[in-house]
């Protein structure tokens, strides 16, 4: 008996368990349904409420008829006021009963949706400070990744590098010769979801390695100046201006620049550095003209700005 009671307890409880976990669809459903209700049952008085203002306009008929006949004896002022008070109280209590049901449902629909509202809105508040939380033990990680092992392990970790040889052309100053040169380079496997290749793809992608160096940093000059300008920049904007089809996810994710903060709030690509002798070896690469394409990831982007939720610097996804 004992373990039938046990048995049945954890049933209850995990129904219990499941509407909590559902609760925002089910109460949104409930709306929906109490909404279709609430235009049904007002349809339906509608059809009623002809009834009304007949029998209504037909009591309001007898008082006028009955002051105009009647002598003041009969049927005074004052008894045809008391009367038209009472037609209007009982018209008023007959509509109050045929759109009774509407009301009710019109009520209760409008409960369960702000309800529904009310429950996923303290759940996002609380999947903020989660999403904080992780931010912030990632970057310490990350941060004790570069103080321990270096930058370079740090990106071979976060981007799944592999080691590639490439071979370039160098030429030489004083003779004008040029010779090849083989080296070992890090190539990404995996990158940030907001991360884009700027390639033979791209509108805007030219042949020369240098040209197409040359229209990035001026793109991100010219973003950060609308950032600073507007004080919030969007991924999109950001897509649309270096020649990217634009996505979902650039709807809400972007920057939000704060005068306080500027380091970290600023609009930048890694590896673009202010001054070119602090280039990132794949940019300087592109300068220089031996290669043509280049991985553009974007720093201090925030998942939503419209809600403010904090940067999750650890989703990536597979190229």
């Amino acid at each position: 008996m004992s373990e039938l009671t046990n048995k049945v307890t954890r049933g209850i409880g995990k129904v219990k368990l499941s509407t909590i976990k559902h609760s925002p669809e089910l109460l949104l459903a409930a709306g929906i349904i109490s909404g279709a209700a609430t235009i049904f049952f007002a349809a339906k008085g509608t059809l009623k409420a002809g009834e009304v203002i007949d029998a209504h306009k037909e009591k309001m008929d007898q008082i006028h008829e009955a002051t105009e006949v009647a002598t003041v004896e009969e049927y005074s002022a004052k008894d045809a006021q008391i009367d038209t008070v009472k037609t209007y109280v009982q018209t008023g209590a007959s509509f109050a009963k045929i759109y009774a049901p509407a009301i009710i449902f019109g009520a209760v629909s409008l409960t369960c949706i702000l309800a529904s509202h009310g429950i996923m809105r303290k759940r996002n508040v609380a999947l903020a400070a989660t999403l904080a939380t992780v931010r912030t033990a990632f970057d310490e990680y990350r941060g004790r990744v570069v103080r321990d092992l270096g930058k370079e392990m740090d990106n071979h970790f976060l981007y799944d590098t592999v080691e590639e040889v490439v071979e370039k052309e160098i030429t030489d100053p004083e003779t004008g010769k040029t010779k090849k040169k083989k080296e070992k380079v890090q190539v990404p496997t995996k990158t940030s979801i907001y991360s884009r290749f700027f390639d033979e793809a791209n509108k805007n992608w030219e042949k020369d390695g240098y040209s197409n160096y040359f229209f990035i940093k001026s793109q991100i000059n010219y973003l950060q100046n609308n950032l600073i300008r507007d004080g919030y920049l969007f991924l999109n904007d950001v897509y649309k201006a270096l020649g990217f089809p634009i996505s979902q996810a650039g709807q809400t994710a972007g920057w939000i620049y704060d005068f306080d903060n500027k380091e970290n709030t600023q609009f930048f690509i890694d590896g673009f550095t202010a001054s070119d002798n602090d280039l990132s070896q794949p940019v300087r690469d592109l300068m220089n003209g031996y290669n043509r394409n280049v991985l553009l990831n974007f720093v201090n982007i925030k998942d939503d700005i419209l809600t403010d939720l904090p940067r999750v610097n650890s989703e990536v996804a597979p190229i």
